[in-house]
C-alpha cells in the first residue's frame, strides 16, 4: 500500500484537499534513499527520490501513524515549511493541466485544471494519462458505460 501527503486545505466535514503528488528532497537525502531503495536492486536518481505521490511518501517515511496530524501544530511529527528567501513563484512559472489518472469529464485539464506544478521543475511527477480498465465498455467520449 502507498501513503500519500493528501493535505486538508478547509474546514472538518468539508471535502477540500491537496495532493502532494512531489517534491525535491533537500535534507536527509541519505534517510530518503535508504527508504527509497529498500528491496531495489538498483539506486534512485536525487530526482526521483520524491517523484511520484507513493515514492514522496515512502521517502518522507509516512504510514497510517501520520493520518490526521495536524501540520501546523506545535511539534507535530510532520510539518510543511516554506523555504526562507523564495517568495512567491512568478505567476508565469506556474504551470496547469489535467489531473493524472482521471479519466472523462473530471479528467479535463479545460474543465478541471487542478494540477499544479512549476515549469522546469525536474521533480515533478510524469503525466500519465487515465487508462481504461480492461474488459470496461467505453462511450465514443471516453466515459465508462454502466453494464446491463
Amino acid at each position: 500500500m502507498h501513503c500519500c501527503a493528501n493535505i486538508v486545505t478547509g474546514t472538518a466535514g468539508a471535502a477540500s484537499a491537496v495532493l502532494i503528488r512531489a517534491g525535491e528532497v533537500v535534507d536527509g537525502v541519505p534517510l530518503a534513499r535508504r527508504r527509497r531503495e529498500r528491496g531495489r536492486a538498483s539506486p534512485v536518481a536525487d530526482r526521483d527520490l520524491a517523484r511520484g505521490p507513493g515514492n514522496l511518501g515512502r521517502a518522507l517515511g509516512l504510514d497510517r501513524q501520520h493520518d490526521g496530524l495536524d501540520l501546523c501544530a506545535p511539534g507535530s511529527p510532520v510539518s510543511l515549511t516554506a523555504p526562507s528567501g523564495t517568495g512567491r513563484p512568478e505567476e508565469r512559472a506556474v504551470r496547469t493541466g489535467p489531473r493524472v489518472g482521471v479519466s472523462g469529464e473530471g479528467g479535463s485539464a479545460e474543465l478541471f485544471p487542478w494540477r499544479f506544478w512549476l515549469a522546469g521543475e525536474v521533480t515533478v511527477s510524469a503525466y500519465r494519462a487515465a487508462a481504461p480498465r480492461r474488459g470496461e465498455p467505453r462511450s465514443t467520449s471516453g466515459h465508462r458505460v454502466g453494464r446491463q
